[in-house]
């Protein structure tokens, strides 16, 4: 009876075995669709908004290449303000000449 027993309890041990694996699998499965639906959604938004980000970029971009020149002249004592507002009207009509100049 014991030998029983012992039988129906491996059993169950391998029964269980082969349901939690199948879990596992389900769960993986499932955490890979979700990965690739919330990749679609954010490319679906990065696209619907592309527009935007260029300008974004462009003006990261400005700020990246005039934060230095902004350091130099707080070091020296000027309003950051001022300095951030004069090196962006020498931004601009650099680009404003340069397009006048390149576009005739």
């Amino acid at each position: 009876m014991s030998e029983e027993v012992i039988e129906t309890s491996k059993k169950e041990d391998n029964y269980h075995v082969v349901i939690n694996r199948r879990i596992e699998r389900y769960l993986q499965l499932i955490t890979i669709a979700t990965s690739f639906i919330v990749l679609a959604i954010i490319s679906l938004l990065l696209y619907s908004i592309r527009r935007v980000l260029g300008i974004f970029a462009l003006a990261f971009l400005a700020s990246y290449v005039v934060s230095p020149a902004v350091r130099f002249f707080e070091k020296r004592g000027l309003n950051r303000l001022l300095v951030v507002g004069l090196l962006y009207i020498i931004f601009v009509s650099i680009i404003v000449i340069s397009a006048i100049v390149f576009c005739r």
